[in-house]
């Protein structure tokens, strides 16, 4: 019997039935294949889905329909709830994983962290758009190194210098049971920094994931006022430097999109009261003058 690893992965869809089928055969072709794969339909519109169960006929794989769009953080909790492994990996309906993916994965964690200790691993990711792909982050995060400071700080978005995405997320269940996923808001960053307080945070720089680039996709659909309330729900939980650094990334990089020239200054209020650093200060104008060229470009 070919050896399995203790994981199950969960794909939570929306209205992909045909193109979500490249993610779960990029699970079923691992050189380390999972012991379960779990589709969440996110929606009413299960029937689409229908055909899917008979074409990939794989004891291990099932299709959870809770009949309802929850959304995507719901949809990921649903499905490690109804795991049956140990350990959980996430991946979005419209990428996919190389081969070696969770065979590398596992075998980093293992080498980085106690035997049955909970843990939070991440990889490097290979974004693909129109016309190139870029290997994200283009700086990874250093070990120890806190995941707010790291994600919120210089080359954050919209540079994309520092992002970790959620195909490349995998935990022990009981971590992901614990600390759920909430909101809509970037709900993975949310998660990973508030996981990454409970449990050591292991990053393997090897781009193990194509991470497709979609401008559909929800947190670019988000209001300024959604992003904003979302910091301060997490502002307890992170430095006064991670706060400026994120006021002037994240939130600047909204308000650029979607807000006004009073959001704005509220924002650079905000942070100048806090810990930012100097070259923060200084990148922000330049950081909404790009965005703005970057919006007129698009439009």
């Amino acid at each position: 019997m070919t050896e399995q690893a203790d994981v199950t992965v969960v794909i939570p869809s929306y209205n992909r039935a045909i193109g979500c089928r490249g993610a779960i055969l990029s699970v079923l072709s691992q050189t380390l294949p999972p012991r379960e794969i779990l589709l969440v339909v996110d929606g009413v519109d299960t029937e689409a889905y229908a055909s899917i169960e008979d074409d990939i006929a794989d004891e291990r794989f099932r299709v959870l329909r809770p009949g309802r769009q929850q959304g995507p953080s719901e949809a990921r909790n649903l499905g490690v709830v109804e795991a049956t492994s140990r350990c959980v990996a996430f991946l979005d309906d419209d990428d996919t994983w190389l081969p070696t993916k969770l065979e590398r994965q596992l075998a980093f964690v293992r080498s980085t962290v106690e035997d049955n200790a909970p843990f939070v691993s991440t990889t490097a990711i290979a974004a693909l758009s129109i016309d190139r792909a870029t290997r994200w982050p283009l700086r990874d995060p250093q070990p120890g190194e806190p995941v707010a400071e790291f994600l919120f700080g210089l080359g954050a978005p919209p540079h994309r210098g520092r992002v970790i995405q959620t195909s490349t997320f995998l935990t022990t269940r009981d971590l992901a049971i614990a600390i759920p996923m909430r909101g809509r808001a970037y709900e993975d960053w949310d998660w990973l920094i508030r996981a990454s307080l409970a449990a050591p945070h292991v990053h393997l720089p090897e781009p193990l994931v194509i991470f497709h680039q979609s401008a559909g996709s929800l947190t670019s659909q988000l209001r300024f006022d959604e992003a904003e309330d979302w910091l301060e729900t997490l502002r307890p939980l992170i430095s006064p430097e991670a706060y400026a650094a994120a006021c002037l990334t994240v939130l600047a990089n909204r308000a650029a999109i979607c807000g006004t020239a009073v959001d704005l200054m509220r924002i650079y209020g905000r942070s100048f009261r806090s810990k930012p650093s100097l070259r923060h200060l200084v990148e922000f104008p330049a950081r909404i003058v790009a965005q703005k060229r970057t919006i007129r470009r698009g439009s």
